[in-house]
């Protein structure tokens, strides 16, 4: 679930940057490469006789990594941005943060978004899980091996993610 939400997030957020769309296409790229590397560095460890949880040491450094820059690339941010000029002849009466939270939150389209985009997270995550349970518990996969299963679910659908990125960009090009 915390995956989801964080993906939420970044979707979000790189959608209302200047070129979202094909910012948010090296996301959902990156996102895929992730998820295609990460089942075979998975494979590569058990089928090497190291037990499988071990292997969520390097996604939790990952992510210890990930919150360090996340938490130094906004240090400043509300100086940065209380600094931003404001317009000639307007004084704007900047919303509370309790105001800004609850327009977000009833705005339509980034709920129905984040709603679409918590879902199909979800779904994707649980349809490779399940593969792979299905692969060992009725098929009698190996479980040292069934993990370039998933590698090739995550790697089509980086390709395809990949693919959509490619014509975004054509299309930013022509206009």
């Amino acid at each position: 679930m915390g995956m989801a939400i964080v993906l939420a997030i970044g979707q979000v957020f790189t959608a209302i940057l200047d070129h979202g769309p094909l910012l948010t296409g090296f996301f959902q790229g990156f996102y895929g490469i992730g998820g295609t590397t990460g089942p075979l560095i998975a494979t590569a460890l058990v089928s090497h006789g190291v037990h499988w949880s071990r292997f969520y040491i390097i996604p939790m450094a990952l992510s210890a990594i990930n919150l360090a820059f996340n938490g130094w690339s906004f240090w400043n941010y509300e100086q940065e941005s209380s600094m931003m000029p404001r317009p000639m002849g307007r004084e704007t009466v900047e919303p509370s943060r309790w105001q800004s939270f609850k327009n977000l939150v009833l705005d339509r389209t980034i709920l129905l978004g984040s709603l679409f985009i918590f879902a199909y997270q979800g779904c994707e995550v649980a349809i490779s899980g399940w593969v792979i349970s299905f692969l060992v518990s009725y098929r009698g996969g190996d479980p040292t091996k069934v993990g370039y299963v998933t590698a090739g679910f995550w790697a089509g659908i980086t390709v395809g993610r990949l693919q959509t990125l490619s014509n975004t960009s054509m299309w930013l090009q022509s206009n």
